[in-house]
């Protein structure tokens, strides 16, 4: 029993050092002894252990499987705390697979059983949990609120890594509202707590939230200064994944900015990282931005990136990235003009959308069908599409995409109705600060 407590502990340790293979070794070695002795408790954390494990890597099929043995185990015996933490980890594990309501079930069934042990520290878990949850689904005022009541309680508790969490968070859900200002505030003010304990983890992802907030303002060069000091500190703990997501944000820059060979160099470096780390997901995600790269050059070689992709969101079982590769399947069959493929696949990633509640993906289609519906001369159902998708961007607040709607309602129109799309396009385009979009409404007024 003790050689078996030992190598669990020894598993927790590579596991913080992000050696993901060795902490699986050890937690195995503790399994086998654990079922030797008869030792429930063990086994039950051994299984727990291994399915945060396969979490980290995207092995959701083994993370569920090692969750729901744990929870038979420490329901076998009566332990609470042990219940919670596996509902909450099955919670964690639906919400990756944009299982809203079955995210919020768990989080839910687990909430009472950390109030009934008086675990304040597992109820503030679960409390930021489903306010990230919230957030995804866009009800922002119920998100603000799970983070300010986990915030109190990690205040409470004297748990200053748990506070500086919700502050990051608070500053996210800031970013989301495009309230520069007060994300900036928070995740200043989280990253004071990350160095005041020195948890260089938290540091990294602050730094890598401040480099995601100047990249919204087009500050490229503050952008790559923090995702590079993100970068450094990630490489420092030897954390893999975060050094993966650091080298998909360059990637994403180096996009933005139309230099594609360094894009592509830095969606490779961080592809190979998530291979290395058996992250399904990031190598979905890595594949999904390959195909958007190669999208204006070879639809041959995007289509096959799209197709990997779409593979491992299935296997995955994330159904947003699954609705994300069907509809760039959906735009690249418009631009072969192949109307009956890309219609389908647009009406495939819009079911997708509205299962999980997105609606930026779900608008995104309607623009899609509503290109298609132009392309065909059906101008009066185009227009209904784009209005439909301009109503929910105006719900997202995402001021790109409304001016977007807008300059192809312009487009669609002449005289004051186009001049009174332009004005509200330009209103929205002033605000992203890009140069070049407002010069497209002046070439548009110009035809008008």
């Amino acid at each position: 029993l003790g050689m078996a407590n030992s190598l669990q502990g020894l598993g927790e340790l590579a596991s913080r050092q992000s050696d993901n293979e060795a902490a699986e070794k050890h937690f195995r070695q503790a399994l086998r002894l654990y079922e030797k002795t008869g030792d429930l408790l063990g086994k039950a954390n051994c299984f727990q252990s291994l399915g945060e494990l396969a979490f980290r890597r995207s092995d959701n099929k083994a993370a569920e499987k090692y969750f729901r043995q744990a929870l038979n185990l420490y329901e076998k015996i009566g332990n609470p705390l042990g219940m919670a933490n596996c509902l909450q980890g099955l919670g964690e594990l639906a919400f990756r697979q944009s299982d809203n309501k079955t995210a919020e079930k768990y989080f839910r069934q687990a909430l009472p059983l950390f109030e009934q042990i008086g675990d304040l520290l597992g109820k503030a878990n679960c409390l930021q949990n489903l306010g990230d949850l919230t957030l995804w689904q866009l009800d922002q005022e119920a998100a603000e609120k799970y983070f300010r009541q986990a915030m109190s309680l990690y205040e409470q508790i004297g748990n200053p890594l748990g506070k500086a969490n919700c502050l990051q968070s608070l500053g996210s859900l800031a970013l989301w509202q495009s309230d520069h200002e007060a994300a900036e505030k928070h995740f200043r003010q989280a990253m004071a707590l990350f160095e005041q304990i020195s948890d260089l983890l938290g540091m990294a992802n602050c730094l890598q939230s401040l480099g995601e907030l100047a990249f919204q303002q087009s500050d490229y060069e503050t952008a790559e200064k923090h995702f590079r000091q993100a970068m450094a500190l990630f490489e420092q703990i030897s954390d893999l994944f975060g050094m993966a997501n650091c080298l998909q944000n360059l990637g994403e820059l180096a996009f933005q900015q139309s230099d594609y060979e360094t894009a592509e160099k830095h969606f490779r470096q961080a592809l190979q990282l998530y291979e290395k780390t058996g992250d399904l997901l990031g190598k979905a995600t890595c594949l999904k931005k390959l195909g958007n790269l190669a999208f204006s050059q070879s639809h041959k070689v995007a289509e096959e990136y799209f197709r990997q992709a779409l593979s491992l969101y299935e296997k995955t079982g994330d159904l947003l990235g699954m609705a994300n590769c069907l509809r760039s399947l959906g735009e690249l069959a418009f631009r072969q003009s192949d109307h009956e493929t890309a219609e389908k696949h647009f009406r495939q990633a819009l079911r997708l959308y509205e299962k999980i509640g997105d609606l930026l993906g779900k608008a995104n289609c309607l623009m899609g069908l509503g290109d298609l519906r132009m392309s065909e001369g059906l101008r009066s159902e185009a227009i209904a599409l784009w209005e439909s998708a301009l109503e929910l961007y105006r719900q997202t607040g995402n001021k790109y995409s409304i001016g977007l709607a807008c300059a192809k309602l312009a487009k669609a129109h002449t005289g004051e109705k186009r001049a009174a799309w332009v004005r509200e396009a330009r209103i929205a385009w002033e605000a992203v600060g890009q140069g070049y979009l407002l010069k497209t409404l002046d070439e548009i007024s110009e035809k008008g």
